[in-house]
């Protein structure tokens, strides 16, 4: 994965784009392993993942945003996203008001898609090809990948007209695979798919609380959506009698994902719009203190939580000395064989600095887990909070006495103006009073998760960077064959006698140029096989040396005319 990042890069750094900020779109249904996995893959690559987004989220973010002036400040507008692509369907129902959008639910069916329909169609002709021929195509992986190209033309052909041939030759020991598929016989042989693509719709539709009356539309994304039962069973379900495909299909998607990595990235001023995410994988907790043995289990983040989002959890009289583990609940929606535990932890003992106060202190342990915006829980923080009470000193505040105003005419018995006599200064008075204090204090922890440890992600990078290296390096070489090759045939053909350079370069230096170029086509098919780069770059300067300058008095001569008329 980190290799296909690489490539993907350099794809935008030939269109001057240089920054690394990336936002990755995901499938919905991927567990902790899976973008953990994503995220180091995007670090050996050099990239920095802003988010890992939902493919349900990229496709709601993406509706919402432009449409903010056919959207309502306070009523919500429910919309169904129904999204059959290759190899899975997922549906999406999600909410919408000026700004905003939630996701409501989503489900996903990872295993069924066109490659199912497809396959369907190798099954039965290929067991009809064998019943004639005696020859079973189904088990030559070459046969199989023909009729795959060939049935997946039919179906999108059977989405127009009531039916369709399939005409392969010589597909097998000389024998030729030739079939006419009906509309009919095609529904009929993906009955059992499309029961399993009802029953998603419906328990999506269930699970959301709602019923049909409350969508207000449906969508339609991916290329198998074109496929008519797909659109008359999603009608039917939702209860509609048209669906919509106003999203590009192939670009839905990937523009929501940029859209997000735009409003992330410094970069960019994009208007605000919130998206209040849903969390498909319910996630618990299970702990025990030293001092205790027992292993207490509570769920933290429930199946339609929103994400990113931090629970704090606290524990009176605990300075920590616990083992946290944090998995995925055992009804959690994961892929077979995938693992449910995400992290353990391993928190040190805090040391309470106030024991010695008057009247002691009293003692918290707190730690928080995160659903974070990549939607992998992880452990955050973990404190040591302290309280005691402490006796303090404050002033106390006295009133005022106004003074009177001192009379300017007043004179003393010599006649004298009276000069008003300072005021003494009054003695400060305090009063004793006990505060609450209170300090955090972190707590060291050491984790063990499926993430890759730092050393060995910078020395996959650096492997990465190396094998990037090589590759470029045989590119070159390959590149730099060919156009040695291309000048050798080139220069031949004109040069040759009738040929548009011949008159051009004096007879003794063409000649010599000819042999040369004859030596050099010997040497391309037996040493150059193994040459180096550097080997074929010294060649290719050699030949523009001497025949450069004779294409261009080629070009010149044979333009001046034109450039004399135009002038």
């Amino acid at each position: 994965m980190a290799f296909y990042i690489t490539r993907l890069a350099k794809f935008y750094e030939m269109a001057d784009i240089k920054c690394k900020d990336v936002v990755l779109s995901v499938p919905s249904y991927l567990s902790n392993v899976e973008r953990q996995a994503m995220l180091d893959a995007c670090e050996i690559a050099g990239l920095k993942c802003l988010r890992l987004i939902n493919e349900s989220t990229a496709i709601a973010l993406q509706y919402g945003f432009f449409r903010k002036k056919d959207l309502d400040a306070k009523e919500e507008r429910r919309v169904a996203f129904v999204d059959v692509g290759h190899s899975k369907t997922t549906i999406t129902i999600a909410s919408f008001v000026q700004g905003k959008t939630k996701i409501i639910i989503h489900k996903s069916d990872r295993n069924m898609g066109g490659r199912d329909f497809d396959m369907a169609l190798v099954e039965k002709l290929g067991g009809d090809f064998a019943s004639k021929f005696g020859a079973d195509p189904r088990k030559n992986t070459r046969c199989v990948i023909r009729m795959l190209e060939a049935v997946e033309k039919t179906r999108k052909m059977l989405s127009s007209v009531p039916d369709a041939p399939i005409n392969l030759d010589y597909l097998l020991e000389e024998e030729d695979l030739v079939a006419l598929v009906t509309k009919d016989e095609f529904e009929s042989l993906i009955d059992p798919i499309m029961r399993r693509f009802r029953d998603l719709l419906n328990r999506t539709l269930l699970d959301s609380g709602l019923n049909a009356d409350h969508i207000h539309s449906v969508e339609m994304i991916g290329d198998c959506t074109r496929t008519p039962i797909i659109l008359d069973v999603t009608k039917q379900i939702f209860n509609k009698t048209e669906v919509f495909r106003t999203l590009n299909s192939l670009e839905t998607v990937a523009r929501g994902a940029a859209l997000q990595s735009a409003m992330l990235s410094p970069l960019f001023s994009v208007a605000s719009f919130v998206v209040e995410e849903y969390n498909a994988l319910p996630v618990s907790i299970q702990y025990n203190f030293a001092d205790d043995g027992t292993k207490n289990t509570k769920e933290i983040f429930g199946r339609g939580s929103m994400f990113p989002l931090t629970k704090t959890v606290t524990f009176d009289n605990k300075v920590g000395d616990m083992t946290l583990l944090v998995r995925y609940t055992p009804n959690a929606d994961i892929l077979k064989g995938l693992p449910y535990d995400v992290s353990e932890y391993k928190v040190g003992v805090g040391k309470p600095k106030k024991q010695d106060v008057k009247g002691g202190s009293k003692v918290k342990f707190q730690f928080k887990v995160e659903n974070n915006i990549h939607q992998i829980p992880e452990l955050r923080d973990t404190d040591l909070i302290e309280e005691w009470t402490e006796e303090v000193k404050v002033a106390i505040k006295k009133p005022v006495v106004p003074t009177p105003p001192a009379d300017k005419d007043a004179k003393d018995a010599d006649g004298e103006k009276k000069v008003p006599a300072a005021t003494a200064p009054t003695e400060q008075d305090f009063e004793t009073r006990v505060q609450k204090k209170s300090t955090t204090t972190k707590i060291d922890r050491q984790c063990n998760s499926h993430a890759q440890p730092p050393a060995l992600r910078s020395q996959f990078k650096q492997l990465e960077e190396q094998l990037t290296i090589e590759d470029r390096k045989f590119l070159d070489l390959k590149e730099s064959k060919n156009k040695l090759e291309t000048l050798c045939y080139n220069f031949r053909e004109n040069l040759s006698e009738y040929g548009n350079y011949e008159k051009y370069m004096e007879e003794a230096a063409r000649k010599a140029f000819l042999q040369t170029i004859q030596e050099t086509v010997d040497w391309l098919y037996a040493e150059g096989e193994n040459a180096i780069l550097e080997e074929y770059q010294k060649r290719i300067a050699a030949f523009m040396v001497i025949g450069e300058p004779v294409k261009k008095r080629y070009i010149f001569y044979t333009s001046i005319e034109d450039s004399f008329k135009r002038f």
